[in-house]
């Protein structure tokens, strides 16, 4: 039996490919030529911004990955620049307790607990997998297309128009959008 699926699984791969876009060919001429379609479908055919970075097509595994991957690195942010935060809270702590401030040292100690909570609680999966534009994102993806990842040239963000996200792209229109980050 899990020979019969095994092969009716290989089966299918092969019959879906021929349907498959170009892109998904490996063909790097193939690859190019449709981020190049991409980046017109999302910035428009006018677009001067050259400078963007496009990867693609991603399965939504591949982009809860990279969120993931992400917000572990701003959580080692996060917990470098509270950890300095901390530090400097408790030694206000201390110069309170001298001067007998105790109110102001319980709260101070509230604080401080409410910080390391909160840091531990950030551990895991991103938040962003949580809110409404996530789950209208997933849903887009779910409906078909090809998900990309859309970064805005060096200009844009100099300019203070950059953008980056994940779109979904369906009969060469843009289905769903989940931004990452603007300026």
């Amino acid at each position: 039996m899990r020979i019969l699926i095994g092969c009716l699984g290989i089966l299918l791969t092969c019959s879906c490919s021929q349907f498959a876009h170009p892109s998904h060919s490996g063909d790097p001429e193939a690859t190019m030529k449709r981020r190049e379609q991409v980046r017109e479908i999302v910035f428009g055919p006018s677009s001067a911004d050259t400078g963007c970075e496009i990867r693609g097509p991603l399965t939504i595994a591949q982009v809860k990955k990279e969120m993931n991957r992400r917000a572990a690195e701003d959580n080692r942010t996060m917990k470098k620049e509270l950890g300095r935060v901390i530090a400097q809270l408790e030694k206000e702590v201390n110069r309170m307790a001298a001067s007998h401030d105790q109110e102001m040292k319980k709260e101070m100690a509230r604080v401080l607990r409410s910080i390391r909570l909160h840091m531990r609680d950030a551990e895991g999966e991103s938040p962003a997998f949580k809110g409404p534009e996530w789950r209208r994102f997933s849903s887009a993806c779910e409906e078909g297309g090809e998900v990309y990842y859309v970064k805005s040239g060096p200009q844009s963000w100099r300019e203070s128009c950059g953008s980056e996200m994940y779109v979904t792209i369906r009969e060469n229109n843009v289905s769903g959008k989940f931004g990452i980050g603007m300026n």
